[in-house]
């Protein structure tokens, strides 16, 4: 089962609480937020040249989450000494209006010689990789 649908099972028909730019709340004390579980050289989310992070950017107190999908997604390929990255949006719907958003990125570092791996997490519980360079 690849990650969207994971991360449905675990947060559909949830109610949202709170959001902070780290991580959305639900009316369960369920945690939705994002780490860097992956990296090679300077391709890390410690690193200032180069990461993988996710950050939520909005989201509709009091809403009821009905679906979870991935859009914008945007797989960079640089060439030359340039840094390779890909972003996308993980956006939470009630009915078909969207009530929370992250922002996702993640950097391939130097030249595109490295790679960083972005993951999902739902109360310390890794659901899976959602975004990679």
């Amino acid at each position: 089962m690849d990650t969207i649908e994971l991360l449905k099972q675990k947060i559909l028909y949830k109610r949202i609480k709170g959001m902070t730019e780290d991580k959305l709340i639900l009316e369960d004390g369920t945690e939705v937020y994002f780490e860097c579980t992956d990296w090679d050289c300077c391709a890390s989310a410690w690193d200032c040249c180069a990461s993988a992070s996710g950050f939520w950017k909005s989201a509709n107190l009091d809403a009821v989450i009905t679906d979870v999908k991935m859009v914008d997604v945007e797989l960079a390929d640089f060439e030359g000494f340039g840094h390779p990255f890909n972003t996308a949006k993980i956006v939470l719907y009630h009915n078909q209006n969207s009530v929370a958003q992250a922002d996702l990125y993640a950097d391939a570092g130097n030249g595109g010689y490295y790679y960083s791996v972005l993951s999902v997490f739902v109360n310390e519980e890794n659901i899976g990789d959602i975004l990679s360079a």
